[in-house]
């Protein structure tokens, strides 16, 4: 995250029953990452049990943390940030 190469980040994370306990944990380790940092992120979340991975979104979401089930989605959005941050950097120097 200190990587000033890095524009921004997909965060990927595995989500399973065996994980729920943590679940406060983790949203707090991602919430502290995420709104610590001047870069765009986001989290692709997967799992091997469905409710558990849509608890933990849940969870995520309530904290105002992007999060999308398919990788594809999730770095889409990354693409145009950095493309606006450009165009907007570009338009500022003039």
């Amino acid at each position: 995250m200190d990587d000033d190469s890095v524009d921004c980040v997909t965060i990927t994370f595995c989500a399973g029953q065996q994980l729920i306990p943590l679940y406060p944990m983790v949203v707090d380790m991602f919430k502290k990452l995420i709104k610590g940092s001047s870069k765009t992120v986001n989290i692709w979340l997967y799992g091997t049990s469905l409710p558990a991975t849509e608890e933990l979104s849940r969870q995520l979401q309530s904290q105002g943390l992007p999060v999308y089930f398919d990788l594809d989605t999730a770095i889409k959005p990354l693409g145009y940030a950095s493309y606006y941050a450009e165009v907007k950097t570009a338009f500022d120097e003039e």
